[in-house]
């Protein structure tokens, strides 16, 4: 795709940014996106149903697993299958097993169904930054602004967050005591604190073999953040 497009004899004109395959990409991230608000849903249900603030914590642990599975996974499956198919698998994945809510036995199912729902969302947005940066204009990928690189267009993630994401810095940075000077002061509440040790749990997998050779310190931030949310469970 060309990022001029021809306007005179010896004029230029920039390309125009947003494209309909672009504006079908972003509508495809949001409507499939929009699924991942029951990522505080389910918790809350599990807890209600008697397992607790432990029951909540597993569950969102459980969907940031198969979140972190589905992006090791995502790129082959892309070169084999293509985008379509697999965003329209991570679609299917994060709608329809949201049905299952409706069992009986939510504690044992709604593992399985967080594991399987983290699977589409990994998917989803994988694929969806995938197409965004190849149907976004190369020349129209930063802001210039006075001749100054004034900004990078980033759109590879336009899904609704977490706010227990917040949370993540207790982890990887404090211990016991402050960490719990940091709760108190915060005022969270159970769901919100296992959701965000369920994220930093999350980022720390990750960290500790991404950054072995690239970034040590961030890798052993990693592995301290793991050995405190060990420590954690083994006293709860």
């Amino acid at each position: 795709m060309s990022t001029l497009t021809q306007a005179q004899p010896g004029t230029t004109v920039p390309a125009r940014l947003l494209s309909m395959p672009l504006a079908v990409t972003f509508l495809a991230e949001f409507t499939s996106l929009t699924s991942f608000f029951l990522l505080a849903v389910m918790p809350m249900l599990t807890a209600a149903a008697g397992a607790g603030s432990s029951g909540a914590g597993l569950i969102t642990g459980s969907l940031l697993l198969g979140t972190v599975a589905a992006e090791a996974v995502a790129a082959a499956a892309i070169r084999r299958f293509g985008c379509r198919m697999v965003l329209a698998a991570g679609a299917v994945a994060l709608g329809v097993p949201a049905l299952a809510m409706l069992a009986r036995e939510p504690q044992v199912v709604m593992v399985s169904v967080s594991v399987v729902r983290g699977l589409g969302f990994g998917l989803c947005g994988v694929v969806t930054g995938v197409l965004t940066a190849k149907l976004l204009p190369p020349g129209r990928r930063v802001l210039v602004c006075g001749g100054r690189l004034a900004g990078v267009i980033d759109v590879g993630d336009l899904g609704p967050a977490d706010p227990a994401l917040d949370l993540v810095g207790a982890w990887h940075l404090l211990e016991a005591r402050p960490r719990q000077a940091l709760r108190d002061d915060l005022e969270c509440t159970d769901l919100e604190w296992e959701r965000g040790k369920a994220w930093a749990f999350e980022q720390s997998m990750g960290a500790v073999w991404y950054y072995v050779e690239s970034n040590p310190a961030m890798s052993l931030m990693g592995q301290r953040t793991l050995h405190r949310i060990m420590a954690d469970a083994s006293s709860s």
